[in-house]
């Protein structure tokens, strides 16, 4: 039976090396973070009707 591989990043944010001084690519995150608050509304105005 084959071993499972050791995960490639930390499991807890704190567990994170450059914790607590992380960074982000704010470009990056933006088109997701549209489209999170996209559907956020849509389930919003779901449970609103």
């Amino acid at each position: 039976m084959p071993t499972p591989n050791p995960p490639t990043s930390p499991g807890y944010i704190w567990q994170h090396r450059a914790w607590p001084q992380l960074s982000f690519d704010a470009a990056a995150l933006a088109p997701a973070l549209d489209l999170a608050r996209l559907e956020q509304g849509r389930l919003l105005g779901l449970l609103g009707a």
